[in-house]
């Protein structure tokens, strides 16, 4: 199995990865293919304040929205909500793509740093000048499927790695 999504469903993918480890079922997860995530809560200053003004699409004001009716009462440091507040110990590779004109541009960074720091194998691709969302473009983007197909690269080469190395 190999987990993927893009913005709320990297979140989602990630957030699968991590309660499948939790649950000793990790090991039916090849990787993960993180496009553009929302990872942490909503805040002041990097990506929020320089790309949350909605000129680029997605808005700050917009998140929020979508994590008030996402989470209603979870409390705001459940990890399934945020995982960058849980254990990312023991996940599978991971493919991070961030969009450098994204609000979530920053969760992208710090996900990919903290799976570093816990020991994961992790690839980090910054697509320059792309907002969030971009991939949704691949037809006629060919910056987005350029994107799609290295993300794919990336994958198979790890996973041809790992089998020739087991």
């Amino acid at each position: 199995v190999i987990l993927a999504g893009d913005s709320a469903g990297a979140n989602l993918a990630l957030v699968e990865a991590m309660r499948r480890r939790d649950e000793d079922r990790i090991s039916d997860v090849l990787a993960l293919l993180l496009y553009y995530g929302s990872y942490a809560p909503c805040r002041n200053g990097g990506s929020f304040d320089a790309y949350g003004d909605g000129r680029f699409g997605l808005s700050k004001q917009a998140q929020e929205r979508y994590f008030d009716a996402y989470l209603q009462k979870a409390p705001l440091g459940d990890w399934r909500a945020f995982p960058l507040m849980g254990r990312l110990h023991g996940l599978p590779y991971t493919y991070v793509l961030a969009a450098e004109l994204d609000p979530l541009y920053d969760d992208s960074i710090d996900l990919h740093r903290a799976l570093l720091e816990s020991g994961v194998p992790s690839k980090l691709s910054i697509a320059s000048a792309m907002p969030h969302g971009f991939l949704n473009q691949a037809n006629d983007l060919p910056v987005a499927a350029n994107e799609i197909k290295q993300s794919i690269v990336s994958l198979t080469g790890h996973l041809t790695n790992t089998i020739t190395t087991s």
